[in-house]
């Protein structure tokens, strides 16, 4: 018999990083997730424009974007570079803090099985 003062749903509820603390860093990521995801859009919207590198008007938005990010996936986020070598950066640093946001490592992400694709090849390549 379970004691009483045991609650598996208290303790699923607010075991480690859990609760409120947790929630207020799920949402800060997902914020910082949604400010990369705006500069990556407004980069491809450039980059359809067949602009080649970053304007300078950037420089303010990306100096802010780059005072939120946390130190460990901090980058060099610059204007009058390629495009192209900026939007890879800013991949890579969604990338990681979508790994942060879910609470796994990247070792055990690595260990998850590959996704399962149609005989096409790709998943959806089935659909029409």
């Amino acid at each position: 018999m379970v004691a009483e003062w045991f609650d598996p749903r208290k303790e699923r509820a607010t075991g480690p990083g859990r609760g409120p603390e947790r929630g207020r860093d799920r949402r800060e990521l997902t914020e910082l997730i949604d400010a990369v995801d705006a500069v990556l859009d407004a980069l491809e919207h450039l980059h359809l424009a067949d602009l080649h590198r970053v304007p300078t008007a950037y420089t303010t938005q990306l100096e802010h974007l780059t005072a939120r990010l946390p130190a460990e996936v901090r980058s060099d986020l610059r204007t009058g570079i390629p495009i192209a070598t900026l939007m890879e950066s800013l991949y890579s640093i969604q990338g990681k803090l979508m790994t942060r946001r879910s609470g796994r490592t990247v070792e055990a992400m690595r260990d998850d099985a590959a996704p399962r694709s149609s005989a096409g090849g790709y998943p959806w390549s089935t659909l029409r």
